[in-house]
């Protein structure tokens, strides 16, 4: 058997995207967009995107977003008029594996705390891939 050969970054070198599945999310995605802006841009040394996929909001979620966008411009929308479904906006998402190098996910209510997903993402330097849980 060959030994897998790791290619290490440092993390100031690192691309990191976080997709943000949304579905009339205009009461609390602010907060969450914030909180991760924020904290990102103070412990975290690298490159990243919060790409939120907007999957058929009937709601000013699009407009809160854009607003959060003009104070952190780190922040993206990708919207979908129609409805595609949680999975299906995070499929639309992982589409642009490509372009990063790592890709964490959350839900647009803050549920899990940016420093929780830093953990996880400073956990991928050392591993393939890392699964967090609430439980």
């Amino acid at each position: 058997m060959e030994d897998k050969e790791k290619t290490f970054m440092t993390e100031s070198s690192l691309h990191f995207t976080l997709l943000i599945p949304a579905y009339n999310e205009e009461e609390r995605i602010a907060g969450t967009l914030k909180e991760y802006a924020e904290y990102f841009r103070s412990q975290f040394s690298g490159d990243i995107k919060i790409l939120v996929i907007l999957n058929g909001c009937q709601d000013a979620t699009l407009e809160v977003v854009r607003s959060c966008a003009k104070q952190y411009s780190e922040i993206e929308a990708l919207e979908f008029k129609a409805p595609i479904g949680k999975g299906g906006a995070l499929i639309e998402g992982l589409k642009l594996a490509p372009q990063t190098d790592i890709i964490g996910y959350t839900d647009a209510d803050g549920a899990t705390p940016p420093e929780a997903m830093l953990t996880l993402l400073r956990k991928c330097y050392e591993n393939d891939g890392v699964i967090g849980s609430r439980w």
